[in-house]
C-alpha cells in the first residue's frame, strides 16, 4: 500500500477511490442476511411440520398443500440468495482483490475461512433439498 493512505483518517475517500468501511459494512450485511436466510428457512421448516403433517393425513386439503408449495418455493429463492451472498464473500476472502488492494483474509484466518466455507456448502446442500421438497410436493400434488 502507498504511504500516502496514512494520512487519511476514516471519514475521507482514499485517493485510490475505494471506501473501507462501507465495504467492511456490507460485508457486514451479507454475513448477516446468510445467518438471517438460513434461520428463518429452518424456522419455517419447524413451523410447517404440523401443517405438512395434517396435509399428508387429509389428503383432500389442496388448499394447505397449495399453499406448503409456494412457500417452500419462496425459502428455495430465499436460501439460494443467502448462500450466493455468503459465498461472493468467501470468494472474496479467499482472493482477495486486486482493485480494492485487498488481500485475501485466508491466508491469515485460515480457521475460519475452512468454518465458512463449509457453511456455504451445507447450505447450499440446504437448498437442493429444498429443490427436491419442492418437486416432491408438485408430484404429490399431481397425483391427487
Amino acid at each position: 500500500m502507498d504511504e500516502r493512505m496514512g494520512q487519511y483518517d476514516g471519514n475521507q475517500v482514499p485517493p485510490n477511490g475505494i471506501d473501507f468501511k462501507r465495504g467492511k459494512s456490507q460485508k457486514k450485511l451479507g454475513k448477516r442476511f446468510f445467518v438471517i436466510g438460513n434461520a428463518m428457512a429452518a424456522g419455517y421448516l419447524v413451523l410447517s411440520l404440523p401443517f405438512s403433517i395434517i396435509s399428508i393425513c387429509w389428503p383432500q386439503a389442496v388448499g394447505l398443500w397449495l399453499l406448503l408449495l409456494i412457500f417452500d418455493t419462496v425459502m428455495v429463492g430465499l436460501t439460494t440468495a443467502a448462500a450466493s451472498a455468503a459465498a461472493a464473500i468467501v470468494y472474496l476472502a479467499h482472493t482477495g482483490s486486486k482493485k480494492a488492494n485487498w488481500v485475501a483474509i485466508c491466508l491469515r484466518f485460515d480457521g475460519f475461512c475452512q468454518h465458512i466455507s463449509g457453511a456455504v456448502v451445507v447450505s447450499f446442500v440446504a437448498v437442493v433439498l429444498f429443490m427436491v421438497l419442492v418437486v416432491m410436493s408438485a408430484l404429490a400434488m399431481r397425483k391427487h
